[in-house]
């Protein structure tokens, strides 16, 4: 998929030291903040308006940051971006590849996150494979939270 648009960063919520890592990335073009890309946007809902995943769709690249950090805390924020068909670059919770497959997002928690996105940047048939990959972790049980919340509340 062609994306015309490096990065695009979607919170102020962001950690310096990846966004400042990002920014160095040369000759991919400008990491875009989400309120000088589009200043319309603040009046459309973050939960998956299609004005919000159009937007996205023009980046090859999402930078989102949950608001918690405590395991199991995962919003709309990556989804919004696998629908737009980008990358997340993602700040969230220690646990999140126990959801999703580790090998459709950059987790910015990790040491090799800037390696990532060099490769997936020089390798666009890499970056496409990732983009067409399932993104639930094949190995991911719901552990039947619905039966567990049924015998609890009984």
């Amino acid at each position: 998929r062609n994306k015309p648009h490096f990065c695009l960063v979607t919170s102020k919520n962001t950690d310096k030291n990846v966004l400042n890592s990002i920014r160095s990335i040369k000759n991919e073009g400008k990491v875009s903040n989400i309120m000088d890309v589009n200043k319309n946007i603040k009046s459309k809902s973050c939960y998956h308006s299609q004005e919000l995943i159009n937007l996205f769709s023009g980046f090859k690249f999402v930078y989102v940051c949950e608001n918690s950090f405590e395991n199991g805390y995962i919003t709309e924020k990556i989804f919004n971006v696998f629908f737009a068909g980008s990358i997340p670059i993602y700040s969230g919770p220690d646990d999140t590849s126990r959801y999703f497959n580790d090998k459709v997002y950059i987790d910015a928690g990790k040491p090799d996150y800037m390696c990532k996105i060099n490769r997936l940047l020089k390798d666009e048939k890499l970056y496409n494979e990732c983009i067409e990959m399932n993104k639930i972790k094949d190995s991911y049980d719901d552990e039947n939270y619905v039966g567990q919340l049924s015998e609890w509340l009984s």
